[in-house]
């Protein structure tokens, strides 16, 4: 499933590459050439491209809210019986 976040030019550059039938596949007539004049493509200038000339834009950086959960509300309370180590509320079954 592609999400729905996706600009429509990349929906259809990804089922176009994604299609199951390799002779209805992008690129499958006239190789890079096809898939370099689709529509998500458009604005490039690919012999810039190819001497390099042309720099990536920047990722956005995006934050990560801190937060921490305790060991606790994880794993439980940890049990210290004959059974060894033992997360409360869970079981194990050996087959041996």
């Amino acid at each position: 499933m592609i999400p729905s976040s996706l600009s429509l030019e990349t929906k259809d550059l990804l089922k176009q590459l994604l299609q199951r039938d390799p002779a209805l596949r992008l690129g499958a007539k006239r190789d890079a050439e096809e898939v370099k004049q689709h529509r998500f493509f458009a604005g490039i200038n690919w012999e810039s491209v190819l001497r390099r000339e042309l720099k990536p834009p920047a990722p956005e950086p995006r934050s990560v809210p801190e937060q921490s959960i305790p060991g606790h509300h994880i794993f439980g309370e940890a049990d210290s019986g004959d059974e060894g180590n033992r997360v409360t509320g869970w079981t194990f079954i050996s087959s041996i």
